[in-house]
């Protein structure tokens, strides 16, 4: 497997990510880091981290020009070994179980889907490395309801994992993308061209304009909420989006599967 993190400082909440990978149940993977252009020292961070992950720990960097992360994604998709691709970003910590989940539920012809528990200001300062690695946020789940009923976590339900002995009748079919918490094979990305890099802000290009060219595509999505679960650290929300969303509107009314400024401008895809 191949986990793709796509980051842009906020070092903090990146360690607690990569803690997160270290304590997965599931360990037959490998870690790239898609960096768009952090100004903090994330590479002290991957010097620190390299030796703790069995099969690497890539830092994949380019300038800050603004927001460019669908450029950033479709190069970390080049250097990826695997065939199999899981999507996180830098500010959600994944469960223990959060890749064993989407190496279990993978099917021909589909894309994994899964979602996050929004945690709230004062949660978020409490986290540390310490609380990282015991499985803090898997464990607290009075105080995770204390938590919920005074807003200080949401979509709280997300974080509710259930395990395989009963799952027969959760519901697993059609759910949006998050680009947060979601897998494809590698090969059925190339056969859309990757992340459209046309998009140059938050919010639509890397998760919306992907699910509706992996649809017309001919894939469907699988939902693996409950089973593939991660934490989103809180922060302000990025603010900018009204360009990237009249651009989703464009293509929409027409655009195919394939996007233009994708993975093939690239020389050759690893």
């Amino acid at each position: 497997m191949s986990i793709l993190i796509a980051a842009y400082n906020q070092l903090p909440f990146l360690r607690r990510t990569l803690l997160g990978l270290i304590r997965q149940t599931f360990t037959d993977f490998e870690v790239i880091i898609c960096d768009d252009g952090s100004d903090a020292d994330i590479g002290a961070l991957v010097d620190e981290m390299t030796g703790r992950f069995e099969f690497g720990l890539q830092h994949v960097r380019q300038e800050n020009e603004g927001f460019r992360k669908c450029m950033m994604l479709n190069k970390g998709v080049l250097k990826a070994r695997s065939d199999y691709l899981i999507f996180l970003d830098a500010d959600c910590i994944p469960h223990k179980s959060f890749i064993a989940e989407h190496v279990c539920e993978r099917e021909r012809g589909r894309f994994l889907v899964g979602r996050r528990v929004e945690l709230g200001d004062n949660v978020t300062g409490d986290l540390d490395d310490a609380k990282i690695l015991a499985g803090w946020l898997e464990r607290r789940w009075l105080m995770a309801l204390l938590d919920g009923l005074m807003k200080r976590v949401r979509h709280l339900e997300a974080g509710v994992y259930f395990p395989r002995f009963i799952r027969s009748g959760v519901d697993s079919g059609a759910m949006g993308l998050l680009g947060c918490n979601f897998s494809c094979s590698k090969d059925d990305l190339l056969g859309v061209n990757g992340f459209d890099e046309d998009f140059t802000s938050a919010g639509v290009g890397e998760d919306t304009d992907l699910e509706r060219r992996l649809r017309l595509g001919g894939l469907k999505s699988k939902s693996v909420k409950h089973y593939a679960i991660c934490y989103h650290q809180y922060h302000p929300l990025v603010a900018g989006r009204e360009n990237s969303i009249e651009l989703l509107k464009k293509r929409e009314f027409k655009g195919g599967a394939r996007c233009v400024m994708g993975l093939d401008r690239y020389d050759r895809v690893s």
